[in-house]
């Protein structure tokens, strides 16, 4: 039994091992490129420096600002997307989505309005035990046994607004 949980456990420890050793040399790297380049500003600021050697630097300077382009890019990803879940939870990752913008934290929200409208529509009522109630409250009931249309509710939930009204006032 000890040797199976070594095999299956040896091959994930050594993943994780080689993502933490990753995360170390890139951030080594990086500071090794900055020491790199602000030795030869020093050193080599006022003297005349061959094509190769301004070619190589600016090279160095162009390699530092996209890796830390790209470090403030997973930084902007981590807070304004949303992630699908893994098996397996990072600390990297948050654990849910956290809204950023500050206009959908309002009661009425577009997303909120929209939510609200589907599930109105998904919520059924059957029978008529409701139905002298119902249209009680709307003002709809008289004491006629007669139902119309607009009178039944999934009729007038699919029912789209016309434009014939709004035509001729333009």
């Amino acid at each position: 039994m000890e040797a199976e949980d070594k095999k299956s456990i040896i091959p994930k420890l050594r993943i994780d091992s080689r993502r933490k050793y990753l995360e170390k040399r890139k951030s080594d790297k990086l500071t090794e490129l900055e020491a790199d380049i602000y030795d030869e500003e020093f050193l080599f600021h006022d003297q005349d420096v061959t094509e190769r050697e301004r070619i190589d630097l600016e090279h160095k300077k162009k390699i530092l600002a996209l890796a830390k382009e790209h470090d403030k890019a997973r930084e902007l990803e981590l807070v304004q997307r949303y992630h699908m879940p893994d098996e397996k939870r990072d600390k990297v990752m948050p654990d849910r989505y956290v809204e950023v913008d500050e206009r959908e934290k309002q009661p009425h929200s577009e997303q909120r309005v929209w939510e609200d409208a589907r599930m109105s529509t998904t919520q059924w009522n059957f029978g008529a035990k409701e139905a002298k109630q119902r249209l009680l409250e709307k003002g709809k009931l008289d004491d006629y046994e007669l139902l119309l249309d607009d009178t039944i509710d999934f009729v007038q939930t699919n029912q789209l607004a016309g434009t014939k009204g709004i035509e001729g006032k333009t």
